[in-house]
């Protein structure tokens, strides 16, 4: 049995040891995180207009069907939404991706920040 509570769990991309070596110092080059939370605001600011858009669609379209349609423009027809709900997920996943290679490179920099400290500390 699993024993893990994955409500205490972060799901950090980064490890410990990245995330470690960031709190010593070991990053002074900030550009990679700023152009990350960045990307992160313009992709959430885009899902949500798609949550938006999604959400007053279904009550548009419960209210059309009730017949208390006088003067409402019909509901966006499925496809439309699907077409939206897609370029969500596209959008998500390629986000994904970018954490991912920023995590890569945080990782570098954390095992090159540990050899140069133990190179030091041999020294």
């Amino acid at each position: 049995m699993i024993s893990e509570n994955f409500l205490d769990d972060r799901f950090s991309i980064f490890t410990d040891a990245a995330i470690e070596a960031s709190g010593r110092g070991a990053f002074v080059r900030a550009e990679p995180f700023l152009h990350e939370i960045d990307r992160a605001f313009l992709v959430t600011r885009g899902m949500r207009e798609i949550m938006n858009i999604t959400r007053a669609n279904l009550i548009r379209e419960t209210v059309y069907c009730a017949g208390s349609n006088a003067g409402l423009e019909p509901p966006l027809n499925r496809a439309s939404i699907e077409a939206l709900l897609g370029l969500g997920v596209a959008v998500s996943e390629m986000f994904e991706e970018s954490l991912e290679d920023t995590a890569a490179w945080v990782e570098r920099q954390a095992d090159s920040a540990g050899e140069t400290g133990a190179k030091r500390s041999d020294g």
